[in-house]
């Protein structure tokens, strides 16, 4: 039997075909491999020819077959009949018949994974809202490739800390964790921008995910119906501990949501050549200003009650992304000392965000 539900294989192959590049070194990448039983379970693969991804369950299978990513994509933004067969070479879908030419099955390569035993479990909506975060800091374009992923750091047996960094700005979330063994502190690894983005896509809202390492240097991580090996970005990450200020010098309680507006609205006239809005924290509130050359100047004001005053300068650019993320409802405690020292976000959530300022010149 090869007969599948068409719902459950879209959703499955939507999210397993975007692991296959869309220019492979080698003609099998540009296929996902399927193996069912004759009850109907089945289990979709596909590789990057570094990164392995599979989805579904299917212990014994009875069938398999290699798929074309680019055709059967398009076949399954057409498949409008309940069920799919794949049992033969020709593919069926109500009345519907396509064949498809594919590779031999034998030329599918399965790479073997093993992983040291130790496990470290994390609830899946705090991965995924440390993860969103930290993509935003990632720099896949720098040529120091540690920067180019996300550092998973076990602080203690009981802590994940996510981060990322791109050098002008560092996002920092601690969220709980369990070990199944005694935790390994030595291991730091960067899981590459990629793997985070199908980390994102496999991760369900009630669910868990468990890290574990491969004895081959890579990184399993499994959320029930998707497991994913992948390598590590190779390189020194930075020491974020000594990046993150100390927490001395004026503190303010601000909502994410007026520091945005005032934000927003001051960085109309800013361009590629003048990027920089003055913030001002008084007593009166925020105000934002900005001044593009050959654009003219804005003034934005948010009426709040501080204690204290402060004024840095930043690139918007850097600082919206994350305001957005949090939500306009949340508190923030912004945290600064003045001068070229970075400026610190965090909220009680476990973040903590710093963000280098833009000097003047």
């Amino acid at each position: 039997m090869a007969e599948f539900k068409t719902e459950v294989l879209r959703a499955r192959w939507k999210q397993i075909a975007s692991v296959c590049p869309p220019k492979a070194k080698r003609t099998i990448y540009q296929h996902v491999r399927i193996d069912a039983d004759d009850a109907g379970n089945f289990i979709l693969h596909a590789t990057d020819g570094e990164m392995y991804v599979s989805i579904g369950d299917c212990s014994e299978p009875t069938f398999s077959r290699l798929l074309p990513v680019k055709r059967f994509s398009r076949l399954m933004e057409v498949a409008a009949a309940e069920s799919i067969d794949l049992a033969a070479v020709t593919i069926k879908c109500g009345s519907d018949e396509w064949d498809l030419q594919s590779p031999p099955i034998d030329d599918w390569e399965f790479r073997a994974i093993t992983d040291t035993g130790r496990q470290y479990w994390v609830e899946a909506i705090d991965l995924k809202t440390a993860l969103q975060i930290a993509q935003l800091s990632i720099d896949e374009e720098s040529t120091r490739y540690a920067l180019g992923g996300v550092l998973l750091d076990f602080v203690g047996s009981e802590s994940l800390a996510v981060v990322a960094t791109d050098g002008r700005r560092m996002s920092v979330n601690q969220i709980p964790c369990e070990c199944s063994g005694e935790p390994d502190f030595d291991v730091k690894p960067v899981v590459p921008a990629k793997t985070i983005k199908q980390i994102l896509a496999a991760l369900k809202p009630d669910g868990r995910a468990a890290f574990s390492f491969g004895t081959t240097g890579g990184i399993v991580i499994d959320t029930g119906e998707t497991v994913i090996y992948s390598p590590l970005v190779q390189g020194r990450f930075p020491d974020w501990s000594k990046v993150v200020p100390d927490g001395s010098g004026e503190r303010f309680n601000l909502p994410a949501g007026e520091l945005s507006a005032a934000l927003k609205s001051a960085s109309i006239v800013t361009s590629d050549e003048s990027r920089g809005v003055d913030c001002t924290l008084s007593h009166d509130g925020i105000t934002a200003t900005a001044t593009g050359a050959d654009v003219g100047r804005s003034c934005a004001q948010r009426s709040l009650l501080f204690e204290s005053e402060a004024e840095f300068r930043c690139n918007p650019e850097y600082l919206l992304p994350l305001l957005n993320k949090v939500g306009s409802d949340r508190e923030l405690c912004l945290t600064y000392t003045g001068g070229e020292a970075p400026v610190m976000f965090s909220h009680d959530g476990g973040l903590t965000y710093v963000l280098m300022p833009l000097v003047t010149s």
